[in-house]
């Protein structure tokens, strides 16, 4: 027999965030595929990851603000590739090392060039969603953010790295968790906010985009931070996902609601 649950009403899926959001999706431009994938020591940073990682800054911010969520993550989810994971860790803290230095002086010119380049943009998709106080100010919010980049932990989570330990989540005010495959099945990452996830699709399977969407969850009350950076393709399974498991659904809410048998559905 089979009988259809239903998810508690803070739960976000599918159909909230790829079908009935106009937000949460951002795309990462197919013309930097090559360099996502670039291991070498010299490789520059992926724009959109950068991108990415001023607009967690910012919500961070908000966050610590209005003291939810707290901690709050971002999860980084390139290929399986070990020595991919580093080549991230690397950007990520060289991004955020830098970021800790130029924002020091805003009368410096590189200063003003990364507000205007990368905050500026960050800020104005931030305000999709957030309604930001009327004595906002960027360049305030710029000197707050560049101390709270020091009390972000960057971790690498895969079959060499370091788990984080259930009660570790709660002494970082962020978290930015970099993996593969390890991440996919039974991993929690609290408060995920904001995920980057260049990555091919594989196989496609239904059962391995759903793993794969880590930032599926009980996080209604925090929806208006929430954004995800994906490749065209991906975003399109994860929609097309959404139909499949409607189309799922209402075939065995039929059995349920007759009371059938579970053997009588092909």
């Amino acid at each position: 027999f089979v009988t259809l649950l239903k998810s508690g009403d803070d739960y976000l899926g599918g159909r909230d965030l790829f079908e009935d959001s106009d937000y949460f999706v951002k795309y990462i431009p197919n013309q930097e595929h090559a360099s996502l994938f670039d291991k070498s020591t010299s490789a520059p940073v992926p724009a959109s990851l950068k991108q990415s990682l001023a607009y967690y800054l910012l919500a961070l911010y908000v966050a610590q603000d209005r003291a939810r969520p707290k901690p709050i993550s971002m999860l980084v989810h390139p290929s399986s590739s070990i020595e991919l994971h580093r080549a991230y860790e690397r950007w990520v803290n060289n991004v955020l090392n830098a970021w800790e230095s130029v924002l020091r002086d805003p009368l410096e010119q590189t200063y003003k060039s990364e507000k205007t380049r990368i905050f500026e943009v960050a800020e104005t998709e931030l305000r999709k969603t957030i309604k930001l106080k009327s004595d906002w100010n960027l360049d305030e919010a710029l000197q707050e953010i560049r101390w709270w980049i020091s009390k972000i932990g960057v971790r690498v989570i895969n079959s060499e790295g370091q788990k984080i330990k259930p009660d570790e989540w709660k002494s970082q005010a962020g978290w930015i968790v970099i993996g593969g495959n390890n991440l996919e099945r039974g991993f929690t990452i609290e408060n995920l906010a904001v995920t980057y996830m260049p990555r091919s699709l594989g196989g496609g399977n239904a059962d391995v985009i759903q793993q794969r969407g880590r930032f599926f969850g009980y996080k209604r009350t925090y929806i208006d931070l929430l954004r995800g950076w994906f490749f065209q393709d991906n975003a399109q399974a994860y929609r097309d996902y959404v139909v499949h498991e409607k189309s799922i659904r209402s075939q065995l809410e039929a059995i349920d609601k007759k009371n059938g048998k579970l053997s009588e559905w092909r």
